[in-house]
């Protein structure tokens, strides 16, 4: 028998030209997807920092191994990241995050 595993995903849009407040995270490994726009791409990144440098604007924000996508790709975050943000360039988008 399967054991049911609650819904602990969310979607975050992200407006062309802009970067997405930080989404703080509670859980590892994570999955991450993100969708452009037509035309357009999104770049997800990560940090280790602690929350007090990304409150701070001095967090150190690691890109995602698939760099600027142009189309709907996902990917599993190991390291133990503190939060995860996302670029839109182009397009409005959005990512997904599963805890």
């Amino acid at each position: 028998m399967f054991k049911r595993v609650p819904d602990r995903g969310s979607r975050h849009p992200i407006p062309a030209g802009q970067t997405m407040p930080p989404v703080y995270l509670s859980r590892h490994p994570v999955s991450v997807a993100a969708a452009p726009g037509a035309g357009g791409s999104v770049l997800v990144e990560y940090t280790l920092s602690p929350r007090a440098l990304i409150e701070a604007g001095e967090a150190l924000w690691l890109a995602w191994p698939a760099g600027a996508v142009t189309a709907a790709s996902t990917d599993v975050l190991f390291a133990p990241a503190v939060a995860v943000r996302a670029k839109a360039t182009g397009a409005d988008g959005f990512i997904e995050i599963v805890e």
